[in-house]
C-alpha cells in the first residue's frame, strides 16, 4: 500500500497576499524565490507526476490494468449527495482527459472507493509492482465549504488514486519559495500542484480554481494509460452554447480548463462576450478568456478549427488546420497559420499577420481577396490591413475591385498594389503593379480567369515605356510547356528564359554574353523522381555540370569536362538511405573507370572497371563494425572472379584464387602471429574439392595434406628447423579418413613404418638405413586388440631374435645365428606368462644336435 496522498487544505494553508479576498486566508504571507528555478518542458512536468514523485521516496510509477477507451469502477455510496454529485463531475472531467470510462458500483471491490467521514482530503492505493489493484479517495464533507475548490479536489485525489503523484517533492503542505523546484509548478500545469498561479511568481495567469485536468496531468495519463482517441469526436462546440455538460466546458471566467479533443468539426465561440480576448488555438498554449488571464489551454494533438470573437479587441491565433475565425465587432487582430483559412473581421478595424514575406505569397479572388501559399488559401473578409514579416499593406474596396496596397519595411512609399477582381466582372482574377519610389510603374504581372499568366517590364532603358520582357502563354494547349518568358537586355541580347511547362517543371535559363550559362529546373508539381537540378555550361556552352536534388532526399552531382561526363556524387542528404555517398568516375570516352560508395555504417565498397568491365571490387571497414579489414575480389575479361584478397581484423591474411569461377587456391597467413602456424595454402579441383592442404608452422614445421573426394588420404610433415627427432612423418588414411599406415625418418636415420587396422596399430618396423645402431632392423607385430604378440630384431651381425607375446607377456624367444657367428644355429626360450620365468630352451647346434633346458629358476641368460 503506498504513503497517503493529501490534498491542501486551504483554511490551514499560508497563501501570498496579493491574491483575491475569496482565495486568501487571513494569515497570509509573501513568497520570495531565492533563486533562479529551472524551467520544465510539459514531458518533464509530466515525468514528475508519473514517476519523480514516487521515486524519491524510492517508490516507482503505478497504473491500473486498463487502456484509453477501457472502463474503470468506483463506489460512492459512503458520500452523500453533494459529495456523490462532485465526485461524478470529478469524473466526467478525467474521462475527457483519458478517453477511460467510469462505472458506479456499490461494491467493496471497486476500483476507486470514496469516503467522507474521515478528516481532510487524501488518497492511498494498493499496489502490486507497478499495477494498482485498489485505490480509496477520502474528502470530508467539511470541504464543501471551500467553493470551487471542493470539486478541484475530487478531481486532485482520482489523479492520485489513478497514479499520479504531485507536481512538487511535497505532501500535506508546501512553500513554493522553498520546496518548488522549477518554473512551471502550479495549478496552470497540474492540478496535482500544491501551489495557486498567484503563488508562482513565473506564472502569467489569474487566480483560478480548476475544472478539469491541465496539460502535465494528461500528458502524464498518456503516459500511464495511452493518448485517448475517443474524447469528444463529434463537432464539439465550447463557451457559448456549449454542447458538452462537463464543468467549465462554458469557458466561463469562475475556472481554469484545458480542452482534449480528438475529432470532429470544433468551435469556440466567445461571440456574446465583451471582453478583449486573447485566443490561441495552437495546442499546448495558453489564452486568456472573459477578461481572465492564462485560464484556457489546449492539449496536444487536439485541433479547434474554428472561433469566434464577440465586441472586445480580440487576438486569435490560428493553428494548422482549416480554421474559420470570425472576430466580431472590435479592432482585432488574427495571426494566420497554415491550411485552408477564412478569416473574417467584421466591424472595426482588423488586421491579419501573415508569417511570411509578401513575396512569398499569390494573390487571388477566392469569395473575398484570397492570399495563396503553396496548397493553402487564406480567405479575407471584413480585413483592413494585413501584416507581413517584410512589410505591411491596407485594403481598400470598391463596388467590384479590392486593392492591396503594399509598403515594404524602411520605405514611405507603396511598392505593390494587388487588384483583385472581387465582383468577376473582368477576364483577369488579380493583377499585380510594381512601383518605385516616384510611382513609376515598373512591372505588371496579370493572371487571367483562363490561367494565362501576362507579365509586363517597363524598365527598359531605351525605351522607358515599353517592356524589355516577353511572355508567351500557350493558351490552346498545343504546346509542351504554358508560358515561355524571355528577358533581353537594352542590345537586344538574351539574358534569361523562363519556361512554366504543362507538368509543372519551371525551367529558368539564365545568358551571359547570349550563352547560356546555367539552366535550373525545379518540379514545382512533383510529377518527377526529382525536386530540382541545376545545370552549368562552360564559356563555350558545353555542358559542365548537373546538380539534381532527387525526391529521396538523394543530391546527384554530375561533372563534365569537353562535354563528356567524368564523375557523378550522389549524396544521400536526407540520411533515409544505407548509404551515405556513391561516386562514379569515367574516362574521357564517358566509359566507366571506379565506382565508390560509403555505406552509414562505415563500410567503403571501391570497384574498378576496364573498358567497362569489373576488375575488382575493395571492401574496407572504416568503423570496425566487422571481422575484417578490408577484401578485393578480382575479375577476369569474361567477368568471372579470378582472385581475392582479405584481411581480418586479428591480422589473418586470406588468398584466394579461382579457376572457371570455382576456387583453386586458398591461402592464409598468420601476419599478428596469433596462432602457432605461419600460413597454409588450400588447393581445390575443378569441383570445388579439396585436393591438398600445405601449413607451415611457426616452428619451422611444414605439413602437406593430400584429400580425394573431400577426404584426407595423405599428411606429410617436414621437419625444416630440425626441431624434432625425426626429418619427416607420413600418414595414409582410408576413404573414411581412417589412420593405415604411418612412414617416419628420424634425423639419426631410422625409417619408421606402422600399419593400423580399425585404428589399432598392426605393425612396426624400424630400419637402421645409415647403420646408426648395433642392429639392421626390428618389427613389433599386434593382434586385433591391440596387444602386441611379436617382436622381430635382426643384427648388424646376422643375430635374429624373434620373440613372441601372449596378453602382452613375453612367451618364447627364438634366437637365430644368421651369420654363424656361434656354435649353434638357434635357440628357443618359453617363458612361462604368469611368473616370466624361463621354463624351457632348446637348443640346436650346427652339427644338427639338439638340447632341451628346463628352468626351476628364473632365467639367467647365456654364460
Amino acid at each position: 500500500m503506498c504513503t497517503i496522498c493529501q490534498a491542501r487544505d486551504p483554511s490551514i494553508t499560508t497563501y501570498e497576499s496579493h491574491i483575491s479576498d475569496e482565495m486568501a486566508a487571513s494569515n497570509g504571507t509573501e513568497t520570495s524565490v531565492s533563486a533562479t528555478l529551472p524551467s520544465y518542458t510539459l514531458d518533464q512536468v509530466a515525468g514528475q507526476l508519473t514517476h519523480g514523485y514516487w521515486n524519491q521516496t524510492g517508490r516507482d510509477w503505478r497504473a491500473f490494468d486498463v487502456e484509453s477507451g477501457g472502463t474503470l469502477s468506483y463506489d460512492v455510496s459512503q458520500l452523500d449527495s453533494k459529495g456523490q454529485a462532485t465526485a461524478l463531475q470529478a469524473f466526467e472531467a478525467w474521462e475527457m482527459a483519458t478517453g477511460i470510462s467510469f462505472s458506479a458500483s456499490t461494491s467493496g471491490s471497486a476500483d476507486i472507493v470514496f469516503t467522507d467521514d474521515y478528516s481532510g482530503a487524501y488518497s492511498y492505493s494498493y499496489v502490486a509492482g507497478h499495477e494498482i489493484t485498489q485505490s480509496y479517495v477520502n474528502v470530508n464533507t467539511g470541504w464543501q465549504t471551500y467553493g470551487g475548490y471542493y470539486l478541484q479536489t475530487f478531481i486532485h485525489e482520482i489523479g492520485h488514486a489513478m497514479g499520479l503523484g504531485h507536481a512538487g517533492n511535497y505532501n500535506g503542505s508546501a512553500n513554493f519559495g522553498t520546496q518548488a523546484h522549477y518554473q512551471q509548478d502550479s495549478w496552470q500545469y497540474s492540478i496535482m500542484s500544491y501551489f495557486g498561479q498567484w503563488e508562482n511568481p513565473y506564472t502569467n495567469a489569474s487566480a483560478n480554481y480548476v475544472a478539469t485536468a491541465q496539460l502535465a496531468d494528461m500528458t502524464a495519463m498518456a503516459w500511464l494509460y495511452g493518448a485517448s482517441t475517443t474524447v469528444n469526436t463529434g463537432n464539439t462546440v465550447y463557451g457559448d452554447g456549449t454542447t458538452l455538460s462537463q464543468e467549465g466546458m462554458d469557458l466561463s471566467r469562475s475556472w481554469a480548463v484545458t480542452i482534449n479533443d480528438n475529432g470532429g468539426i470544433d468551435t469556440i465561440d466567445l461571440n456574446s462576450r465583451s471582453s478583449s480576448q486573447r485566443l490561441d488555438l495552437r495546442s499546448e498554449h495558453f489564452s486568456d478568456v472573459d477578461g481572465e488571464v492564462g485560464n484556457l489551454a489546449i492539449m496536444r494533438g487536439t485541433v479547434i478549427e474554428n472561433a469566434r470573437t464577440g465586441s472586445g479587441n480580440d487576438h486569435i491565433t490560428g493553428n494548422e488546420g482549416n480554421n474559420f475565425l470570425e472576430t466580431g465587432s472590435g479592432d482585432d487582430t488574427i495571426v494566420a497559420s497554415t491550411g485552408n483559412d477564412t478569416l473574417s473581421g467584421g466591424a472595426g478595424t482588423d488586421e491579419v499577420i501573415m508569417n511570411g514575406n509578401f513575396s512569398d505569397y499569390k494573390f487571388g479572388a477566392k469569395e473575398g481577396l484570397s492570399i495563396e501559399d503553396g496548397d493553402d488559401t487564406t480567405v479575407l473578409l471584413g480585413i483592413e490591413a494585413v501584416t507581413f514579416a517584410d512589410g505591411a499593406a491596407t485594403i481598400a474596396k470598391s463596388a467590384n475591385e479590392t486593392t492591396l496596397s503594399y509598403i515594404a519595411d524602411g520605405e514611405t512609399f507603396v511598392s505593390q498594389v494587388v487588384t483583385s477582381d472581387t465582383s468577376n466582372t473582368q477576364d483577369w482574377t488579380s493583377r499585380t503593379d510594381a512601383f518605385d519610389a516616384d510611382g513609376k510603374l515598373l512591372t505588371r504581372v496579370t493572371v487571367f480567369d483562363d490561367g494565362r499568366i501576362d507579365k509586363e517590364d517597363f524598365t527598359g532603358p531605351d525605351d522607358p515605356g515599353g517592356p524589355t520582357t516577353e511572355t508567351l502563354v500557350d493558351t490552346t494547349g498545343t504546346q509542351k510547356w504554358e508560358t515561355w518568358t524571355q528577358t533581353r537586355d537594352e542590345n537586344g541580347i538574351l539574358q534569361s528564359s523562363e519556361i512554366v511547362m504543362d507538368d509543372g517543371v519551371v525551367r529558368t535559363t539564365v545568358y551571359t554574353d547570349g550563352v547560356a550559362s546555367t539552366l535550373t529546373a525545379v518540379d514545382t508539381l512533383n510529377a518527377h523522381s526529382w525536386s530540382s537540378y541545376v545545370v552549368a555550361y562552360d564559356s563555350t556552352g558545353a555542358l559542365a555540370s548537373n546538380t539534381m536534388t532527387l525526391n529521396s532526399g538523394v543530391e546527384r552531382v554530375t561533372t563534365y569536362t569537353d562535354g563528356v561526363r567524368t564523375r557523378v556524387t550522389s549524396t544521400d542528404v536526407a540520411e533515409v538511405l544505407a548509404w551515405e555517398t556513391k561516386t562514379q568516375t569515367y574516362d574521357s570516352s564517358g566509359t566507366l573507370l571506379e565506382s565508390r560508395v560509403d555505406l552509414d555504417n562505415g563500410i567503403c565498397r571501391e570497384t574498378a572497371f576496364e573498358n567497362g568491365r569489373k576488375t575488382s571490387v575493395t571492401t574496407t571497414d572504416a568503423d570496425d563494425i566487422m571481422r575484417w579489414t578490408s577484401h578485393t575480389v578480382r575479375f577476369d575479361a569474361d567477368g568471372q572472379r579470378v582472385s581475392q584478397s582479405m584481411v581480418l581484423d586479428n591480422g589473418l591474411g586470406i588468398e584466394k584464387a579461382y579457376a572457371n569461377g570455382t576456387v583453386a587456391t586458398t591461402s592464409v597467413t598468420d601476419n599478428e602471429d596469433l596462432y602457432r602456424w605461419d600460413s597454409y595454402v588450400d588447393t581445390f579441383d575443378e569441383n570445388g574439392q579439396r585436393v591438398s592442404r600445405d601449413l607451415v608452422n611457426d616452428n619451422g614445421l611444414e605439413i602437406k595434406n593430400l584429400y580425394e573426394n573431400g577426404q584426407r588420404v595423405q599428411a606429410i610433415s617436414t621437419d625444416v628447423s630440425d626441431i624434432y627427432r625425426w626429418e619427416t612423418l607420413t600418414k595414409f588414411y582410408d576413404a573414411s579418413g581412417t589412420l593405415q599406415s604411418q612412414q617416419m625418418r628420424m634425423d639419426d636415420g631410422r625409417e619408421i613404418t606402422r600399419t593400423f587396422s580399425n585404428g589399432l596399430e598392426t605393425e612396426t618396423t624400424v630400419t637402421d638405413t645409415d647403420d646408426a645402431f648395433v642392429w639392421a632392423s626390428h618389427t613389433h607385430h599386434f593382434g586385433d586388440n591391440g596387444d602386441r604378440e611379436r617382436h622381430v630384431l635382426t643384427r648388424d651381425d646376422g643375430l635374429q631374435i624373434d620373440t613372441t607375446f601372449t596378453d602382452n607377456l613375453r612367451s618364447a624367444v627364438t634366437v637365430t645365428d644368421g651369420g654363424d657367428l656361434y656354435e649353434w644355429s638357434s635357440y628357443t626360450t618359453n617363458f612361462n606368462t604368469a611368473t616370466g620365468h624361463a621354463v624351457e630352451r632348446v637348443l640346436t647346434t650346427d652339427d644338427g644336435d639338439e638340447y632341451i633346458f628346463s628352468y626351476m629358476e628364473p632365467d639367467v641368460g647365456l654364460g
